[in-house]
């Protein structure tokens, strides 16, 4: 992931999405999967919130994820506006509180671009 912005924790921040750390695949990337195993698994919930990490999570029971070293870029607005530090620690928060059972549509509630 690439962001539009240059700034160094950005940059850092896109350094990490190469590597298979749980806090740092989630947003805007992309994500490329056999049709087969896309239609298997029945393609993304029907969540308002965190569909993404919830795809993730289910496409990694069909095989091994790998990411590739083609950049998807990003705006950085959200970052910006909100603190970069602060987004990314909503973030990771957001998405442990999912991962630990926390329903997306009550997460969705305190995410601002979700309202």
């Amino acid at each position: 992931m690439q962001f539009d912005r240059a700034h160094p924790v950005l940059k850092a921040y896109s350094w990490f999405t190469r590597f298979p750390l749980r806090f740092f695949h989630f947003g805007d990337q992309g994500f490329f999967i056999r049709s087969d195993v896309f239609r298997e698994m029945s393609g993304f919930a029907p969540l308002p919130f965190l569909e993404d990490v919830d795809f993730l999570k289910r496409v990694k029971k069909y095989g091994k994820f790998v990411t590739v070293s083609a950049g998807v870029k990003t705006s950085a607005r959200r970052f910006v506006r909100g603190g970069i530090v602060r987004q990314q620690l909503t973030n990771v928060v957001l998405v442990a509180l999912f991962e630990l059972g926390v329903a997306a549509e009550r997460l969705a509630r305190v995410y601002p671009h979700v309202r």
